[in-house]
């Protein structure tokens, strides 16, 4: 089931030559979409218009059937939770405890304060991903896994349906881009709509879902990742020699470059 649909949208900044152009898209139930481009695309700009940041210069984008320009944002917040990129959140001055409480935020009243049934849920977001241990830590302490965790955690607090990652493993290690790759295909398995920006086709491999290929142009291809994930589209896309091999050891995909 469709919770998010883009329709034939168009977007330009202001005097800025055309960002996106005729672009379709659903986001579905249980389905993660990798959305692949280089540098500059406008991946980052996709996934703001697609929770309501920005608004198309042309087309619809519509949230569970709405229009999303009929919706205040704190009705969006209620459906769509955005985890953003890592220098946007470093050196958070919080606890975090108190930066998970924030997630919060678009079901409390204006004068709310959190209840005990509040401070249960971030208890539990923590330990679905493991890192109880870091309820009272600083933010500003974290590693960069430990802050990227929290950081879903926080969007997780918001309880969407659809969760929109921008680069969520970018600047990690291997041991953390794993422990994110894994966590993303769990919550897809347990119902929730997921779209996510990459620079690394071999993530769209390994959460082998759908992958959103973003040119230059403004013009976005969708499809299964075995469709999509090719040689011929991303040495099209990244404007470089790569190739894509079955790799029995692995007994899947590998894209590497050519040098």
């Amino acid at each position: 089931m469709a919770i998010l649909e883009v329709s034939n949208v168009q977007f330009n900044y202001p005097k800025g030559p055309q960002c996106l152009d005729q672009v379709n898209l659903a986001l579905n139930t249980g389905e993660i979409t990798t959305i692949l481009g280089p540098n500059g695309v406008g991946k980052s700009t996709f996934l703001q218009l697609l929770c309501g940041l920005l608004q198309p210069t042309g087309g619809e984008i519509t949230l569970n059937g709405c229009a999303m320009d009929s919706l205040s944002p704190a009705k969006r917040a209620q459906t769509i939770a955005l985890v953003p990129q890592m220098n946007q959140i470093a050196g958070l001055p919080y606890t975090v405890l108190d930066y998970l409480l924030m997630g919060k935020t678009a079901s409390m009243g204006l004068f709310h304060k959190p209840q005990s049934a509040d401070y249960q849920a971030a208890e539990k977001v923590l330990q679905r991903l493991n890192c109880s241990q870091l309820l009272e830590r600083s933010c500003a302490s974290l590693s960069g896994g430990q802050l990227q965790l929290v950081t879903v955690g926080k969007a997780l607090m918001q309880k969407p349906k659809l969760l929109l990652l921008d680069e969520p493993t970018a600047a990690l290690d291997y041991k953390n881009q794993v422990e994110i790759l894994r966590l993303l295909k769990d919550l897809a398995h347990s119902g929730l709509a997921i779209a996510l920006t990459s620079h690394d086709p071999n993530q769209a491999i390994l959460l082998e879902d759908r992958v959103a290929l973003l040119d230059k142009t403004g013009h976005l291809r969708v499809g299964p990742m075995t469709t999509m994930i090719s040689a011929e589209n991303l040495s099209q896309i990244y404007e470089t020699d790569l190739t894509v091999t079955f790799v029995p050891n692995c007994q899947r995909l590998v894209c590497t470059l050519m040098i």
